[in-house]
């Protein structure tokens, strides 16, 4: 079993343990609990702060839709705030993420590198296309065995959402080329 799935299994107990037990108002849950915990234990073995940034992109059942859980300019609020009380110069990040759009991560790596001259990034399952850029800007990248960096696909928003970047460009040196071959073409 990954340690992902472990991990993913002993949160499923704690959210059974909240539904079972329901946390008062204002008092942290199981799950909380458990992730300051982990977050806890982590940075007592490496000495360096760890933040997180993943997404639900392996939750099964329940259908979120794509772009909550793409990487986007948004999350460079999310970064800030979550490292505005970090000193420098170490970070880790755990990251989880499909990916998203590269001009973001750009804003967001930018924003890190102002302040931490050192960041490791960890990837536990998989960080795709802007989190593969975004793992890559890292002095460091720890993965588990079963851990997968995706390739770097820039996407481009289109009238039907998003499409491969280089797909883009194909389709429009094919254009180009045959209307050089048939300016006949061109009002079509």
């Amino acid at each position: 079993m990954s340690t992902w799935t472990r991990v993913l299994n002993e949160c499923q107990q704690r959210i059974t343990q909240d539904q079972q037990n329901p946390p008062h108002p204002g008092q942290a849950g199981q799950l909380d609990q458990y992730r300051r915990e982990k977050i806890a234990a982590v940075e007592k073995v490496t000495q360096r702060p760890l933040i997180i940034y993943a997404t639900a992109c392996t939750t099964s059942g329940k259908p979120v839709p794509s772009e909550m859980l793409m990487l986007d300019v948004s999350d460079k609020i999310g970064f800030k705030t979550v490292t505005d009380s970090i000193e420098g110069p170490n970070l880790d990040i755990l990251i989880h993420s499909p990916g998203g759009y590269p001009d973001a991560t750009e804003s967001i790596v930018q924003q890190l590198r102002g302040k931490y001259s050192n960041i490791r990034f960890i990837v536990p399952s998989y960080a795709k296309s802007a989190a593969t850029m975004l793992a890559m800007s890292g002095n460091e990248i720890l993965m588990d065995r079963d851990a997968e960096l995706g390739p770097i696909d820039p996407q481009m928003r289109t009238q039907n959402g998003t499409s491969p970047a280089e797909s883009i460009l194909e389709q429009f040196k094919k254009a180009q080329a045959e209307l050089l071959g048939n300016p006949a073409m061109l009002p079509s």
